[in-house]
């Protein structure tokens, strides 16, 4: 790794790699917990809380992996303590996976990483009245995604469900079912996301609702991506470098203390 409205639209600021962050971050950190430095440790340690804490979504294996490993409890622990969250990494293949399966992948990170601060869904359906297409299912994508959000929230208290589409459903249903508490709207390169449009309800709901992911950015675009991704109406925002292939998670961005300071 969806009441009508009247659009609103925003002009995107002027912004410069002195700027002050107007949001929090959300870090697809999908790369090991060991190394000198420690990249985790540097994530953690540098990420703003513009809005709330920023999000470091951990993802071992494609998921939990089979055991817990102690580099990222350590890892949690240090974020902890520099007041971040983290959250674990679950695919769901657009509603076609078994819930069961999914849920197996979700008790797995509490019971390896207790602390965990809640569950990151990928590959998020966005027709709510869709059937979920996994064996054994008889269900609406809706229904699905609710199942699997009262699960997470079930753990227990203060839980945080986001859930990535990749790009937005045409109604803000995702928030107001709820089946996450934060959607991904967009997902994509920088280049893609110079012409991409939110639609309306996205001004309507709290910037801590909405997080956009932008890879294959230049230093001399990261500023206008934060910037245009703050006046979208995103609370979460995460720009790199790094491009789609091999993976544009594999790191942080090269310019990541640039980053924590702009966006």
């Amino acid at each position: 790794m969806a009441v009508i409205v009247v659009a609103v639209f925003s002009v995107v600021p002027a912004a410069s790699a002195s700027a002050s962050p107007q949001a929090s971050l959300l870090v697809p950190a999908y790369f090991s917990a060991t190394g000198t430095p420690n990249p985790w440790n540097t994530m953690c340690g540098a990420m703003n809380q513009a809005g709330s804490a920023s999000v470091a979504i951990l993802n071992p294996d494609n998921g939990p992996g089979r055991k817990a490993n102690p580099d990222y409890a350590a890892a949690l622990s240090y974020c902890h303590l520099e007041g971040q969250r983290v959250i674990g990494y679950v695919y769901t293949k657009y509603a076609k996976r078994p819930i069961a399966k999914v849920e197996a992948d979700i008790d797995k990170y509490f019971s390896f990483y207790p602390t965990i601060d809640g569950i990151f869904l990928d590959n998020m359906a966005q027709v709510p009245t869709g059937k979920a297409s996994c064996r054994g299912c008889k269900m609406t994508v809706a229904t699905y995604y609710s199942t699997l959000y009262s699960y997470v929230h079930g753990k227990a208290p203060g839980m945080e469900v986001i859930g990535n589409p990749g790009d937005p459903a045409s109604t803000p249903w995702q928030l107001t079912t709820p089946v996450a508490d934060a959607v991904v709207i967009f997902e994509g390169s920088s280049a893609t996301y110079q012409s991409f449009t939110p639609p309306s309800w996205v001004q309507q709901v709290l910037p801590d609702e909405i997080a956009t992911i932008v890879y294959a950015a230049p230093s001399s675009t990261l500023a206008s991506d934060c910037a245009l991704a703050t006046a979208d109406g995103a609370g979460l925002v995460y720009v790199t470098d790094l491009a789609l292939k091999p993976d544009p998670y594999e790191a942080l961005p090269s310019y990541w203390t640039t980053e924590t300071a702009t966006c």
